[in-house]
């Protein structure tokens, strides 16, 4: 058992000295200098240079253009706020005549007046749920266009600004 512990051993001790050995020669070699050419620095400066312009540039367009999006965005939230509430309006004038008709047609005796009570009602109720729909359409139409117009604007600008930045 000891011999075979020794000769598992030999090889990992010669990969030890082979490998020091190796790092031995290898501090020896000297290092040779390099230094870049004038000329390739000088390009390679101008390069980072017009990086750097073109970065600045370019974050100033995004910040720009973000922030027309984060207007364009609160519009929208605006809007939509005011829809619901036009539409919370409509089903309130919606519950209003429901108990308006319910009130007379528990005034009415005579079945002829219910059925007529009944056919005005739901003619009342058509009328507004198109003149709702109507309205609410046109002024969707507007809004939409409303809150969208900054970022449509920004979106020209920052794309002409972009393509002024790049040499042709």
């Amino acid at each position: 058992m000891a011999n075979e512990t020794q000769a598992a051993d030999k090889p990992a001790a010669k990969a030890k000295t082979a490998a020091a050995a190796a790092g031995d020669t290898v501090a020896h070699f000297p290092t040779p200098e390099f230094e870049l050419p004038k000329s390739a620095r000088e390009f390679a400066e101008r390069g980072l240079d017009q990086t750097r312009q073109f970065y600045g540039q370019f974050k100033d367009v995004a910040e720009e253009t973000a922030s027309a999006f984060e207007d364009s965005a609160a519009k929208a939230a605006d809007t939509a706020t005011a829809f619901g509430l036009k539409n919370i309006d409509y089903a309130k004038s919606n519950v209003d005549a429901t108990f308006e008709l319910t009130r007379k047609l528990l005034k009415t005796r005579d079945l002829a007046e219910v059925m007529e009570l009944h056919a005005d009602f739901a003619k009342a109720r058509l009328d507004a749920a198109n003149a709702h729909a109507r309205a609410m359409s046109e002024w969707s139409s507007k809004v939409a266009a409303e809150a969208a117009e900054p970022f449509k604007g920004q979106f020209a600008k920052s794309f002409e600004q972009f393509r002024s930045y790049i040499p042709v």
